[in-house]
């Protein structure tokens, strides 16, 4: 499930990340975008992987450089995605 959920995240990058309004919720990124991207017939689930939750999923991604993750407001569990964008040879920042 672990690479399923990679595979999912990547195909998401590649077909929507420009297209994508930031800030997004995580559970709408994931709910609308990773889901969709998902291999056919795939019941795409964070917890059947290692990660367990699709916070530390998204935490890992952003220990690598890929995106940023925001919370809302201290306390509240809403997260922001703030940075997917594909650049030639890797990544770039939203931000500038």
């Amino acid at each position: 499930m672990d690479e399923q959920l990679n595979l999912s995240f990547l195909q998401t990058l590649k077909t929507s990340g420009k297209k994508l309004e930031f800030p997004i919720l995580t559970s709408n990124f994931f709910r609308l975008h990773m889901v969709k991207n998902a291999a056919p017939g795939l019941n795409l689930d964070p917890k059947k992987s290692s990660f367990k939750k699709l916070s530390k999923f998204l935490a890992v991604k952003e220990k690598e450089g890929i995106i940023k993750v925001k919370e809302l407001q201290k306390g509240q569990l809403m997260r922001f995605l703030s940075f997917i964008f594909f650049a030639e040879g890797g990544y770039r920042s939203a931000y500038g």
